[in-house]
């Protein structure tokens, strides 16, 4: 009976009785709370030891009274609260679910309101607390806009006030009444603040300080809970949502409207990379000065308690990260062996700020992190490039440490400072240590930052601390730079304190993250999230725990002998009384059962062999690799595994204990080759020398290597025959550019005919007609003379047009002849045989032509491509004039010599090329011209004329008056 009523007590008591809080709302039920709805319906409120409940929105009841009056524990607010708190109100902030504020301003294309100025004397529903909030306000005020300069309507959330007009402007959230017009086929004009420079906390979860004060656990696991919640909510949205639809649906949302506001929320919560529901002092202090310069606020606010230090932080993995590390089983470390109050190793211990921050994600991963043990920050390095370690608990990023680690942010940060010998002076600013020897500890990372920033000091590479304090007491040193925690530590313990001390501060900050091997994104994603769940208060208790640790390690000797003598007397008699005792057998096979499955579930084979060769002890790996099982292995020897010419090696490896790794083909059962990598080191097995080694199976590595090689002889066969591909596309894009300059050519040489073939007409007719009507007397001898003299300047001027003709044709069969061959000329030249070509239509539009051609070099150019080139930016400057009518068309023609060559440079003022295309003319079929008057390939053409054949440059940027092409030809 007694033990019953025990056990009825017992389970009583064990059922602690849920807290009952509650929660107000500031607005309908819809996803802007679907944190608080997943924390209930997953349980978090409830494994956190709490009742909540959700107290539903009313338009005529404020959040902050219904928590200072004492009718809600917590609430939802604006970041408003700042206000009411300097005003004297006892709130506290706990977090800020948004990171910039949902909140817009509204309208629709038919109420002609495009900017903020438009909105003076328009109609806008707004929200009481929106119009005495600081984030429309402040938006608004920054525009010249007040309250006054428009008429408030009192806000009934009905948006279709505003698609009748009704209303012309309403105060909305963005992750809401924009989807709502979208789908009535309005596109909405939206004001943000953050795109106004006013970027505000939004949603801040509250509570009162009485609340605080009298119940700091439970404020802490109500956070914690919420927090969880919105962490599920934004990872499973779409469950989130099925909750929303079927329990908390009071508006009568669709689901795609709902999955709209998640989407646009998450990108809120998470702006900027932040944390979910961080707030941070620097961000309450430019809300401060903005709330200020709008007089919303007078007195002064304690900022620092605005942002809520949580002492626990829960951590959420996903399923995928579970499974992870269920199958990691252990995640190894290496730490540097000497670098307290950091970290150290002490008796094969890790020690020191990193060890308490690993135990506790040790605990939190319920997975076990075991120490690689080093002799040197250069040996745990060197370990984690080669990935005997997956982590590195506490270091500065660097550059060259990128290349096989990738870090977490950073959870510790403290001042570089200089330490020196007590008879030097306070060392200022860098001046004070330029030009002088400085000690720092190779692979440490301030060295990379510093020899990176500061040339001019000698830094000597140390390979421990102690070493660099010996160095700048015996003056080989000016002094050392290490962290100022970091050389308080080494001064007390190699006993320093007379001869050192620190003399000076950086500029530079030692930022300390987790390190995590590169090549294994989800464990770093794990890391993070642990790290993460880290409160910062957590990490203040670690530190100053570790520094008050050396701080106290100045204690009485004398009696720590004493203490220890009285000690090795106790351990002494119990060393004794245990001897008598039996081995404890259950513990040792435990551990011996341990040890075996710690040994089957590597993927490597483990095989260990005594000095004659024998097989000791192999795992599982052993058996699936060679074929064979356990017990046929262990009765045979290594050499049965091995080729004859390869048992010499062997035995000089284990008779030499060689540590190096090497590969080998081992034969399993079938006698089938098996490509290994093979490594070891000679141990003491059951009191006898032995040799242990780790075999790693190649074959798939080899397999997929031989793909490789195979892909990449494919690839190189495909590679050339793309190649020869594009050199015959781009052959007859040359081409094809050509002959769509054809037909302009052709009217070019007609144009040009014209004004020869007139004049070879009319003075034909001019001496047809001299002669019809006599006007030279061929009888007077004066009379012929003259007409002889009027003859011979015809047919001269005959022949000068002839030949003018013949010019044009020789020109134009020129121009389309292939270059075989360079020609040096000046960089002008094929540019002066355009102009000649294009003259007839220069002179038909009155184009202008100024020339300065001040260029001497000759360069080795295929002529006719670069006339090409030439024409194409001459003829699209002249068809430029024509379409915008430009009144005095003129073009500058410039070359000069440069350094490395030559460059031409074609100048007009026909107002240049539009911005938004200006970087895609020279793209293959872009034109700005119709289908009929241009195929997009001149300038594409051109590009590669000037780039590929010429090995030069061209480009193209707009001037003052027109479009600026630089043509330059290196030598």
């Amino acid at each position: 009976m007694i033990v019953s009523l025990l056990l009825l007590y017992v389970t009583l008591w064990a059922q602690k009785p849920l807290e009952k809080v509650s929660l107000q709302l500031q607005y309908l039920d819809q996803f802007q709370f679907a944190g608080y709805y997943m924390a209930i319906e997953k349980g978090f409120y409830k494994n956190a030891g709490l009742d909540v409940t959700l107290k539903p929105y009313n338009p005529e009841i404020i959040p902050i009274d219904e928590v200072l009056e004492g009718r809600a524990d917590y609430g939802i607010g604006r970041s408003s609260i700042l206000v009411e708190i300097a005003r004297g109100k006892k709130l506290h902030p706990l977090a800020a679910i948004f990171q910039s504020s949902p909140q817009i301003l509204i309208t629709t294309p038919r109420s002609d309101i495009h900017t903020l100025q438009d909105i003076k004397g328009k109609h806008v529903m707004i929200t009481q607390d929106s119009l005495e909030g600081v984030t429309l306000q402040a938006m608004l005020n920054s525009q010249g806009i007040y309250n006054r300069d428009f008429k408030t309507i009192k806000h009934d959330y009905n948006l279709q006030n505003l698609i009748d007009g009704k209303v012309d402007v309403m105060s909305a959230y963005i992750s809401n009444e924009p989807y709502t017009l979208q789908q009535k086929g309005i596109e909405p004009i939206i004001f943000h603040p953050k795109v106004y420079g006013f970027d505000f906390y939004e949603d801040i979860l509250f509570t009162g300080e009485k609340e605080l004060k009298n119940h700091p656990k439970r404020v802490d696991a109500f956070l914690q809970a919420s927090l969880q919640g919105w962490e599920y909510a934004f990872s499973h949205i779409q469950e989130s949502v099925d909750v929303i639809l079927k329990k908390y649906n009071t508006q009568h949302k669709e689901r795609s409207a709902l999955l709209y506001e998640a989407k646009k929320l998450k990108e809120l919560a998470y702006e900027g990379d932040s944390k979910l529901g961080e707030m941070t002092r620097e961000k309450w202090q430019r809300i401060y000065d903005i709330y200020r310069v709008v007089g919303a606020v007078k007195a002064k606010v304690n900022l620092d308690a605005m942002v809520h230090k949580v002492k626990r932080v829960h951590l959420l993995l996903s399923d995928d990260e579970k499974a992870y590390l269920s199958q990691k089983h252990t995640i190894t470390m290496c730490v540097d062996p000497d670098w307290m109050p950091y970290e150290s190793i002490i008796k094969n211990q890790h020690v020191g700020i990193a060890a308490d921050i690993i135990k506790i994600i040790s605990k939190k991963l319920k997975t076990s992190i075991v120490l690689i043990p080093t002799k040197s920050w250069d040996e745990s390095i060197t370990y984690a490039k080669e990935r005997k370690c997956d982590i590195m608990p506490i270091l500065m990023p660097t550059q060259s440490r990128k290349k096989f680690l990738k870090f977490t942010d950073p959870y510790l940060s403290f001042p570089f400072v200089i330490a020196t010998s007590l008879d030097k002076v306070f060392v200022d600013d860098k001046s004070g240590i330029e030009n002088k020897k400085i000690a720092i500890v190779k692979n440490y990372a301030i060295g990379e930052v510093l020899q990176n920033r500061y040339a001019n000091i000698k830094f000597v590479e140390v390979n421990s601390i102690k070493e660099a304090l010996e160095k700048v007491k015996n003056g080989e040193v000016f002094g050392y730079i290490d962290s100022v925690a970091t050389i308080r530590a080494a001064i007390e313990k190699y006993h320093y304190q007379n001869s050192i001390k620190i003399s000076g501060k950086l500029d530079e900050m030692l930022k300390l993250s987790i390190g995590v091997r590169n090549d294994d994104a989800m464990l770093f994603q794990i890391f993070s999230k642990a790290l993460e769940s880290i409160s910062d208060v957590e990490k203040e208790d670690i530190v100053s725990h570790e520094i008050n640790a050396l701080h106290h390690a100045k204690i009485d000797y004398q009696l720590v002998w004493e203490m220890l003598i009285l000690f090795a007397l106790v351990i002494s008699v119990m060393i004794w009384a245990y001897r008598k005792l039996a081995l404890n057998k259950e513990k040792l096979e435990e551990s011996s059962n341990n040890f075996k499955t710690l040994l089957d579930s590597t993927r490597d084979v483990v095989v260990v062999w005594d000095k004659d060769m024998k097989i000791l002890l192999i795992n599982k790996a052993g058996e699936d690799i060679f074929g064979y099982s356990k017990e046929e292995i262990v009765s045979m020897s290594v050499l049965d595994f091995i080729d004859e010419s390869r048992v010499d090696v062997v035995q000089w490896i284990q008779e030499n204990d060689s540590h190096i790794t090497f590969e080998m083909e081992l034969f399993s059962k079938d006698k089938r080759e098996v490509p290994c990598l093979v490594s070891g080191r000679n141990i003491t097995y059951q009191r006898k020398p032995a040799r242990v080694s780790i075999i790693t199976n190649l074959t798939d590595i080899k397999r997929a290597q031989q793909k490789l090689l195979d892909v990449n002889h494919s690839l190189e066969e495909r590679v050339a025959q793309e190649v020869e591909n594009n050199r015959q596309k781009d052959k007859q894009m040359l081409e094809q550019s050509r002959l769509a300059q054809m037909g302009e050519m052709i009217s070019m040489i007609a144009h040009q005919w014209r004004q020869p073939l007139g004049a070879i007409a009319a003075t034909g007719i001019d001496m047809k007609m001299s002669m019809m009507m006599q006007k030279y007397n061929l009888e007077k001898s004066q009379e012929r003379e003259a007409f002889e003299l009027y003859m011979e300047k015809s047919l001269d001027d005959i022949e000068s047009y002839v030949q003018n003709l013949t010019e044009t044709i020789d020109d134009f069969r020129n121009f389309y002849k292939p270059n075989k061959e360079r020609e040096n000329v000046a960089i002008h030249l094929p540019y002066e045989k355009s102009r000649d070509i294009l003259k007839g239509t220069l002179a038909a539009h009155s184009i202008m032509i100024e020339e300065s051609l001040k260029s001497e070099k000759t360069l080795a150019l295929f002529n006719n491509e670069l006339m090409q080139v030439y024409l194409n930016i001459l003829k699209n400057a002249i068809d430029n004039f024509k379409e915008k009518e430009i009144s005095d068309p003129t073009i500058m023609i410039r070359s000069e010599d440069t350094k490395k060559g030559a460059k031409l440079t074609i100048c007009d003022n026909g107002g240049g090329i539009p911005k938004k295309i200006i970087k895609k003319i020279f793209d293959p079929y872009f034109s700005t011209k119709d289908e009929k008057n241009g195929t997009g390939l001149g300038l594409y053409m051109s590009k590669i004329i000037v780039e590929e054949h010429h090995k030069g440059r061209l480009v193209a940027q707009n001037s003052d008056k027109g479009v600026c092409f630089s043509i330059e030809i290196f030598a």
